[in-house]
């Protein structure tokens, strides 16, 4: 492996334990003791940026300041956080005894130093040098190697007897030299002091080193430098879309009030700040949006615009009386006074605001989702039988249990359906590791999650099973994870972490794990920088390396069936990218051909022809590697003849809100039978609209007959009024003189015909929208209507 590698797939290492929030902790406790008032989270932000040059997001501070509050380490009061006496000296303890090493490490500096000396007399000023210099040799040696470091120290030193990776000092050592005073002689006792450092060095010295090398590691637990996250994101690059439900564009806005807020605003600003690293897409679907917009009238009958004093906006706050909307409005009012928009003006303003933060509007056509499909409606029907199992989990523990309405219910199935579509288009939905799968939704609606979990239990596969929705706190801490450390000079950062006595780490379990797992990378000869750091960086794969406990030949079969999936997924890849490679040339061919052809065209697809001829040869360079070492495991296995290849499934975790197996079990038969007498309470609630509907379409038709009948009627009248100049005495000598004649016989019959065709309509109407549903017409028509899919037995 190159340096570079060795060092990426070392930080991601320690990314993956629990090490970086215990690092965090440690700042934190340390910032308190230098603050005895005490501290705010905002406060602790522009501390930890000055003290140790590194910004951390008000999100994860949050999250470190309750778990020392959770561990009885630190206190709140007013909005000031502070150390409790027993942490207060725990720190003062490791400052006095870090202090204490290091006038113990000049000390026996200086009394060494004249072993080399020889005749040689060193003034306190080249003393001084020469233990500055000295201090930097042992900062950059942890800087470039990590803990691995500790060999130049010490050469039997049993944490690093198997290490394979090599540790050279040399280049270190020559430049630091360089900046040493001309004089040759002094140079020279340098060199020899530091070539003789693993002879001389006492055990007291040795703590020492010990000691720098765990605050270097707790220091890479934050993060890689902005180099190394450039050449990671470059073997292995980011590039999702993520489909936004309801709830997360209210906390984009501001608009309502919701614990995973800070998360929202964290993800947004990481998003928009690491564009180089990160090709990450928010987009909400129009279904959402539709969704969203339905709130506004709400708002407005709900939340009252009216201008309150800060003491009265407290009151309302400290009542916990108040919804959502209304808590964030007033929150926002202590915040920017009477400027405060009315949470109606700013969904108003929505899709301008949001596309301000980078959230666009999806407005082309899924015509592939059919709403009517039975596979549809079934998840429908399915989210109905979710909602009763949660619901009746929830008021067996005595908790209040909320009812979705249909709408909502329908477009987070929509939602749902939508972006598997995405996933199966891309890769046929199946997927190898998490990071393959860039296609996601973000909610911050707990049952919308559980729904989803429950549907993958209902359905299990041996397939990777990845969510189709997280919360954002969930993705925000993927995403931490794989960012460059916020500093504008990595190095000094660093200086400042190892040269502050603030860290006390202790190797996790989760850190030897994953050691473990690296030393058997070495072990296969596995070498693949993009395998191994989805490897590292996924909960899933070391959660079954540590089942597997310390059973070599499992690991192997194991480690061998994931190196599979791994070339599988390259192979199709390949072939993908293949017939890309086949239509690029067909259309460049076609395009050589046509005279109208432009430069720019032409240049644009022989760019692309290259870099897919790039990109399928380094895959099948990588396929030639793989294939070679599979081929050597087989070989090993096949010699152990008694021994049976074990493939062990991959089954995604479950999160911590999945329904619990006992109560699927317990309640499963009693909600099915449920379910069915729903269906069928359901079913006549269907007719009975259908009827209801038909009827007030009768209706419509009955109001339209008396019209046209009493207009009809009206201009006869008007006709013979008009006629006969408006004379009741004209009617009556024209009906004198004609009452014989053909033409009053006509009227009548006419007349009666009007008056029997409207009276026949009224008895009809009559019977279809006034009458029982016992009549025979309607009992008929309830008879013969057809139910949706998910309505029938």
């Amino acid at each position: 492996m190159t340096t570079n590698t060795e060092r990426i797939i070392h930080i991601l290492h320690l990314i993956n334990t629990d090490q970086r929030s215990t690092t965090i902790q440690n700042y934190i406790e340390y910032l308190l003791y230098i603050n005895e008032q005490g501290s705010t989270t905002s406060e602790l932000i522009d501390y930890t940026e000055i003290q140790f040059g590194i910004s951390i997001t008000e999100d994860e501070l949050s999250t470190e300041l309750n778990n020392l509050k959770q561990d009885g380490k630190i206190k709140s009061s007013k909005g000031k956080h502070s150390l409790n006496t027993v942490s207060r000296e725990d720190v003062e303890t490791r400052i006095k005894q870090s202090s204490s090493e290091e006038d113990f490490l000049k000390d026996n500096f200086i009394k060494n130093l004249s072993l080399f000396s020889e005749d040689y007399i060193i003034n306190e000023q080249e003393i001084a040098i020469l233990f500055t210099s000295y201090k930097n040799y042992i900062f950059e040696c942890f800087y470039n190697y990590g803990k691995n470091a500790i060999r130049l120290f010490n050469y039997e030193n049993p944490e690093s007897a198997n290490r394979k990776t090599k540790v050279n000092s040399s280049q270190i050592l020559y430049n630091i030299k360089s900046k040493l005073p001309s004089n040759n002689k002094i140079k020279d006792i340098f060199t020899l002091y530091i070539q003789n450092i693993p002879n001389i060095s006492t055990t007291r010295e040795l703590d020492y080193y010990r000691t720098i090398a765990e605050r270097a590691e707790a220091f890479f637990a934050l993060g890689l430098s902005k180099e190394l996250a450039e050449e990671l994101h470059s073997i292995q690059p980011i590039k999702w879309k993520i489909f936004v439900d309801t709830n997360f564009l209210y906390s984009a806005l501001k608009v309502h009030s919701d614990p995973e807020n800070p998360a929202v605003d964290s993800l947004l600003e990481i998003i928009e700040t690491n564009k180089d690293l990160f090709d990450i897409t928010l987009t909400y679907l129009p279904d959402t949006h539709k969704e969203f917009r339905k709130v506004k009238n709400d708002l407005l009958r709900t939340v009252r615009s009216q201008i309150l004093t800060n003491n009265q906006i407290r009151a309302a706050l400290n009542s916990n009386r108040i919804d959502d909307f209304t808590r964030a409005y007033y929150e926002n009012q202590l915040k920017y006074g009477n400027d405060t928009q009315h949470p109606s003006n700013i969904i108003e303003q929505s899709i301008n605001i949001l596309r301000s933060k980078n959230i666009e509007l999806y407005n082309s056509k899924i015509q592939q989702i059919d709403r009517n499909a039975s596979d549809y409606l079934d998840s429908i029907s399915a989210y109905h039988t979710y909602q009763n199992i949660r619901n009746q989990a929830k008021r067996d523990k005595g908790q209040e249990a909320k009812e979705k309405f249909i709408d909502n219910i329908e477009h987070d199935v929509y939602l749902r359906e939508v972006i598997l579509y995405f996933r199966y288009k891309e890769y046929d939905g199946v997927y190898t590791h998490l990071q393959e799968c860039n296609v996601f939704g973000l909610t911050l609606d707990k049952s919308l999650i559980g729904f989803d979990n429950f549907l993958a239990y209902k359905n299990k596969s041996k397939e990777l099973y990845i969510p189709t929705f997280f919360n954002p706190s969930y993705l925000l801490n993927k995403l931490i994870k794989l960012l460059p450390v916020q500093s504008d000079d990595y190095k000094k950062s660093f200086l400042s972490a190892v040269t502050t006595p603030s860290i006390s780490t202790d190797n996790t379990e989760k850190s030897l794990l994953t050691q473990s797992v690296i030393s058997k990378f070495i072990a296969l000869g596995i070498n693949d920088l993009k395998f191994m750091a989805k490897c590292l960086t996924s909960d899933i794969f070391l959660s079954n390396i540590r089942k597997l406990g310390d059973d070599d030949e499992k690991l192997t079969t194991f480690i061998e069936s994931e190196a599979s999936r791994h070339l599988s997924a390259r192979d199709k890849l390949i072939n993908q990218k293949t017939k890309e490679l086949k239509i690029v040339v067909q259309n460049l061919e076609e395009k050589e051909g046509d005279l109208s052809i432009t430069k720019q065209e032409n240049d644009k697809l022989v760019e692309k022809y290259e870099n897919l001829t790039t990109h399928i040869k380094d895959l099948k360079h990588g396929n030639t590697v793989f294939q070679k070492k599979i081929k050597e495991i087989q070989e090993i296995k096949e010699s152990h003849k008694n021994e049976v290849d074990q493939q062990i499934p991959i089954a995604f975790s479950k999160p911590e809100d999945i329904i619990e197996k006992e109560i699927l079990k317990q309640k499963i038969l009693e909600l099915e039978q449920k379910n069915i007498e729903d269906k069928k309470i359901e079913a006549n609630v269907y007719k009975n609209n259908k009827i209801h509907e038909w009827q007030k379409n009768a209706k419509q038709k009955y109001y339209l007959v008396l019209l046209a009948f009493a207009f009809t009627t009206t201009l006869a009248t008007i006709t013979i009024f008009w006629k006969f100049n408006w004379s009741f005495n004209l009617i009556s000598l024209w009906y004198t003189s004609n009452k014989d004649s053909l033409t009053w016989l006509l009227v009548a019959i006419f007349s009666a015909i009007i008056w029997s065709i409207a009276a026949g309509y009224i008895v009809i109407l009559y019977n279809r929208y006034c009458d029982t549903e016992d009549h025979e017409k309607i009992k008929s028509y309830k008879d013969h209507i057809e139910l949706p899919t998910r309505l029938r037995n």
